[in-house]
């Protein structure tokens, strides 16, 4: 069993093997916190797993929010795990019957918690950081365009390259305003701005019914 991360210095380390050994030596004492949490979290879960990435890390997990979130002080990144990595990852997960969404969204939130602007990743660094042995490279690429339309928190970066933040991104502008239209009243403004053109040459306005008004 090997332990891959995506491409921050504490999250590189390969475990598998005699390799184990020279890690637990050289690996800060919060990586090897994570390593245990994840493992401890398969192994609670019974998942059988070839190869265990940072796409695996569950932040459903309290614990691993603990770690990752309140004991390195990033509890601004709380919003993007709950509405990003919890719920649209998953809802994505559940159109397209695969669970490719969620781990994308895992490393790269893994990946962002130095909230630097070169704490992020391209789209190599991410498949890399979901590698599966029984999936195509090009999966995670198309996993992330996916996220980008409709999570809050993620924002494109110079070279290609991705990140989440604590600030909320267009799409969460976009939904709020859209909860605050009317539907009924945006159709009769509709119209009016419709009859409005309409009466400079005579015509007339169909309605969604049929009739002309």
């Amino acid at each position: 069993m090997e332990i891959l991360g995506g491409s921050g210095a504490d999250t590189r380390l390969l475990i598998g093997g005699r390799a184990l050994q020279l890690a637990i030596q050289i690996a800060p004492p919060g990586t090897l916190r994570l390593f245990a949490r994840m493992l401890r979290d398969i192994w609670e879960r019974q998942l059988d797993l070839p190869l265990i990435t940072a796409g695996d890390v569950d932040w459903s997990s309290e614990r691993i929010q603990a770690d990752l979130l309140n004991r390195l002080n990033r509890d601004g990144f709380k919003a993007a795990v709950d509405s990003d990595v919890l719920r649209h990852a998953r809802q994505l997960d559940q159109n397209y019957a695969t669970d490719i969404h969620r781990r994308v969204a895992a490393a790269l939130m893994l990946e962002s918690l130095p909230a630097t602007t070169n704490a992020a990743m391209d789209r190599r660094d991410l498949t890399l950081a979901v590698l599966r042995p029984s999936e195509v490279g090009h999966e995670a690429a198309e996993a992330m365009d996916r996220l980008m339309s409709v999570c809050w928190y993620t924002y494109p970066c110079e070279g290609g390259r991705y990140q989440f933040r604590y600030e909320p991104n267009i799409n969460k502008l976009i939904e709020e305003r859209a909860e605050k239209i009317n539907v009924e009243d945006a159709k009769l403004k509709v119209l009016t701005l419709l009859r409005c053109g309409k009466k400079q040459d005579g015509g007339k306005v169909r309605t969604g019914s049929g009739g002309l008004r």
